[in-house]
């Protein structure tokens, strides 16, 4: 398999750092966004690191969740 860019790496990261800043200041675990999401919990951890980046469906379903569970 073909190495990612180390700029993509990085932006994947990035974004998954953000999830899990949204996820922390939600009530929600990565259990519940798990569920809403169709995804396993252990896929969530690694969205989370950058290690994983799921498809548009993924994060249209979370951003709907956590924009009505976080006020910033």
């Amino acid at each position: 398999m073909a190495r990612q860019p180390e700029a993509v790496t990085q932006l994947h990261r990035e974004v998954g750092a953000a999830l899990a800043a949204y996820l922390d200041a939600s009530p929600l675990t990565q259990g519940d966004l798990a569920r809403v999401t169709s995804y396993h919990r252990s896929s969530i951890s690694h969205i989370q690191a950058g290690r994983q980046f799921p498809e548009r469906d993924f994060w249209e379903k979370a951003e709907r969740l956590l924009e009505r569970m976080v006020r910033w």
